[in-house]
């Protein structure tokens, strides 16, 4: 057998086993973190195979379906379902002094590192942390003290 073909049927195999962890675990990171560290592999790329696998399962598609649907078509429905369900998106801008550009992009770039997200997670939690804020906290942290 060529190596080429070894190849192909390790990867087969890869995929099978990591649907077959994803519908028998109970707590997806735990298992990633395991699997990362015994094999040297990414946990976070990891994680998200399995979170997209258990992604199907609930929605009543079988290990076997999965498993023959293939990694690439799995996840990229995955990815195509989610993004639907957020619904469409509107680009936000804003203008800012020129030195403070470079500040905020790397504040966001920062955000979406601890985040591990995108800028859609990134707005989402700038939000939530403000609508936590009184209009007193905001108008604290403006500088304005208290109005």
């Amino acid at each position: 057998m060529s190596f080429i073909m070894q190849l192909a049927e390790i990867k087969k195999l890869e995929w099978a086993a990591t649907v077959a962890v994803a519908f028998h675990s109970s707590n997806t990171t735990d298992a990633a973190q395991f699997v990362s560290n015994f094999s040297k592999c990414g946990v976070e790329s990891l994680k998200r195979k399995l979170d997209q696998v258990v992604y199907w399962k609930e929605r009543g598609r079988t290990a076997e379906q999965i498993i023959e649907d293939g990694q690439a078509k799995t996840i990229a429905e995955c990815e195509k379902e989610r993004r639907a369900a957020k619904g469409p998106k509107k680009q936000f801008r804003l203008d800012v002094p020129e030195q403070l550009s470079p500040l905020l992009e790397r504040d966001i770039e920062r955000l979406r590192a601890k985040l591990g997200t995108g800028s859609e997670g990134v707005g989402d939690f700038i939000h939530t942390m403000i609508e936590q804020m009184t209009d007193e906290q905001i108008a604290h942290h403006a500088g304005e003290g208290k109005k």
